[in-house]
């Protein structure tokens, strides 16, 4: 019960992670994106 309950819960903080990492990268090309455009 415990081992399955560990399972679940390391599986969605994986599944969040990996969300929390795209988002992060989509966020840092996007402002790098305007921050090269807002330079030139």
């Amino acid at each position: 019960m415990v081992f399955t309950l560990g399972r679940i819960f390391f599986f969605s903080l994986d599944k969040g992670m990996k969300k929390l990492y795209t988002l992060t990268v989509s966020y840092n090309g996007y402002s790098s994106k305007a921050y090269n455009t807002v330079d030139k």
